[in-house]
């Protein structure tokens, strides 16, 4: 929230926003940042740098592996702690695990 600035990459590399991290850990237990896509720009890179952990959101049926494969180096290039990955817009019917849907796992148990 705030004014624009020209240059997002400078803010994220200043004294400000490593004076707002530490503030941000001391007032709360979590913090989450949502960042834009690794791959058309460095912003998240130089978020994830300075938090503790990074989870990747992965588009179901659209990332191709290429660019999982890439984002996951970059961020990695940049000392980020990747601990994971959640894939967005699944479709459960559309899903496939060693030739079953899940659909057919749905009652499973019961």
């Amino acid at each position: 929230s705030g004014t624009t600035t020209n240059n997002p990459t400078e803010l994220l590399a200043s004294q400000s926003f490593e004076s707002v991290l530490e503030h941000l850990k001391t007032e709360f237990e979590y913090v989450i940042f949502d960042a834009p896509p690794v791959l058309p720009v460095s912003d998240s890179c130089l978020v994830a740098n300075k938090i503790d952990a990074t989870v990747m959101a992965i588009q179901a049926e659209q990332t191709k592996t290429k660019s999982i494969k890439e984002a996951h180096k970059r961020l990695n290039n940049h000392n980020a702690n990747v601990v994971g990955a959640v894939l967005t817009m699944a479709k459960p019917e559309s899903m496939r695990y060693y030739g079953y849907r899940y659909e057919d796992y749905q009652y499973y148990g019961e």
